[in-house]
């Protein structure tokens, strides 16, 4: 028989900063998200802004990490409007408060109705590290003013590297 998979190391205490995503030119600060009292996810009240579920673990640390950002609101696109665009290899950079910068690679995108949300493949923790990046999509309905959809990004861990380290950047340690 073969042995279970070995438990995710114990938390670094590191937090989020910023989530950079090259391919779609997101770059933006990221802020604490729990659980409304009805138990969903919450949002992150700016709409620029992104929002780690502290209830998993930090970016870069062992086990499943989720961020979740707005798709858009009545002004406009907002942070991961974009996000559809993502495919298989793109990368996603996370800045960390100890100096460390967790690079992750896209390894799957997808659409899910609301009503059949996998739960379980984007919450569970993993020993791997994992990322998981959340917004609204699929259609609008204009009644009851919500998105009847959740784009669902799923990628892998490549490596946490010091902020100053790996290539000279333009804009500063994310670029």
């Amino acid at each position: 028989s073969t042995a279970p998979p070995a438990p995710p190391p114990p938390p670094s205490g590191a937090l989020p900063l910023r989530v950079r995503i090259p391919r779609i030119e997101v770059d933006a600060p990221i802020v604490d998200l729990g659980l409304t009292e009805e138990g969903a996810l919450e949002v992150p009240a700016d709409v620029d802004t992104v929002g780690w579920y502290t209830g998993r673990s930090a970016p870069g640390d062992g086990g499943t990490s989720v961020l979740a950002g707005h798709v858009d609101d009545w002004d406009g696109p907002a942070v991961f409007f974009l996000l559809r665009y993502l495919e298989e290899g793109d990368l996603v950079e996370i800045e960390r408060d100890d100096g460390l910068v967790a690079t992750y690679r896209v390894e799957h995108v997808e659409m899910v109705d609301k009503d059949e949300f996998p739960t379980e493949r984007v919450y569970t923790s993993t020993a791997d590290t994992k990322l998981r990046l959340l917004t609204c999509g699929g259609a609008f309905d204009h009644d009851a003013q919500e998105y009847l959809g959740n784009l669902v990004v799923y990628a892998d861990h490549v490596e946490n590297r010091a902020i100053s380290s790996g290539p000279e950047r333009e804009h500063g340690p994310l670029g």
